[in-house]
């Protein structure tokens, strides 16, 4: 039947049964919704009987910031290793950190954006994924087994042509490129002065044309 919810069959935790209490929904990102007076009871007996932190989250459908505030409402004091609730993200700050890093933002640039440490804004990242939102997890600059580097840019960056299919231009390319504030041609190769492809400053490059 549309719009009907299924029930769960729940245990307190010592073994015996709870009855049939109703399925907490939940919210797409992971926030819990209010729990009934029943399901409040259970957590609380599991809790109290040294049932894992985790498996009462996972048993119940629960987030910890719900099980969090169960445990405070009934003047449970966590008396061993608890996880501290998580950061609960709007929808609008989820939407407004797809919509930068797309554009390119690095972690250091969602960090400032956002008010938030870098696991903070990871823990965003994998909550969109496991939402279905395609969200561009970028490694700025990547460093091959030979030493040499490439570099990502984003898809508003002038640079953009230079990049291969997967965004990224060879470090030397784009630091000659920069400097010279305009794309390198394919005709134009970087060369090293000091033969070490590694470095990559400015003054150790040289570009010539054929």
């Amino acid at each position: 039947m549309a719009g009907h919810r299924a029930d769960v069959e729940v245990s307190d935790g010592l073994g015996r049964s709870a009855g049939v209490l109703p399925h907490t929904r939940r919210h797409r990102y992971g926030n819990s919704v209010s729990l009934s007076a029943e399901v409040q009871a259970a957590v609380i007996a599991a809790y109290k009987a040294n049932e894992p932190v985790n498996s009462i989250m996972q048993r119940f459908h629960i987030a910890p910031r719900a099980l969090y505030s169960t445990l405070r409402d009934h003047g449970v004091a966590p008396n061993r290793e608890f996880v501290r609730p998580p950061r609960v993200w709007t929808y609008a700050e989820l939407d407004q950190i797809t919509a930068l890093r797309r554009r390119g933002a690095t972690l250091a640039d969602l960090e400032s954006a956002m008010h938030a440490s870098e696991e903070t804004v990871r823990e965003a990242l994998v909550l969109l994924k496991e939402a279905g939102h395609r969200v561009p997890v970028h490694t700025e600059r990547l460093v091959r087994r030979d030493g040499t580097a490439s570099v990502w840019v984003a898809v508003d960056d002038p640079l953009r042509v230079m990049a291969n299919r997967s965004g990224r231009i060879p470090e030397a390319r784009l630091v000659a490129a920069r400097v010279l504030g305009r794309p390198l041609t394919r005709n134009e190769r970087v060369f090293h002065r000091n033969g070490d492809r590694t470095d990559c400053s400015p003054a150790n490059l040289i570009v010539r044309s054929g």
